[in-house]
């Protein structure tokens, strides 16, 4: 990305949070997530890759939820286990991130939201730091 420049997401709806809450509480398999995200998700990952600078977030902010310890365990499991790539992982951190239906247990919980869906600002996103996560969490 040229310097100066940076990715500006633009809310619209399609994304539902309440995919987002199945996922996170083990209501639905992984697999029928990204059946349910596909064709938003490849969009967005498209628009990343091609370092497009608006990109059209579809959030259907549809229920509200906690997001608790517990589901931020669950997402860095998918990740440190390959069930979600970074690219995955960024569209799902910046639901949660962009989300008004979605509350923290505990403020640290955006902290780390915020860390995984910033990756121009605070790198590229690891197993290293899932499991840092996980090990602060548990």
């Amino acid at each position: 990305m040229a310097k100066g420049k940076s990715i500006i997401l633009k809310i619209t709806n399609n994304m539902k949070v309440s995919n987002i809450y199945l996922l996170l509480n083990n209501k639905i398999e992984i697999l029928d997530f990204k059946k349910y995200i596909y064709e938003e998700f490849i969009e967005y990952k498209n628009n990343i890759i091609n370092r497009t600078l608006v990109i059209n977030l579809n959030i259907d902010d549809d229920c509200e939820f906690i997001f608790t310890k517990i589901n931020m365990i669950t997402l860095c499991s998918y990740f440190k286990l390959g069930y979600i790539d970074n690219y995955e992982l960024n569209f799902i951190v910046d639901t949660i991130e962009l989300s008004e239906a979605i509350d923290y247990e505990i403020e640290e919980l955006s902290d780390y939201i915020f860390l995984m869906a910033n990756p121009e600002i605070n790198g590229q996103f690891s197993i290293d730091i899932a499991n840092n996560i996980i090990n602060i969490l548990q």
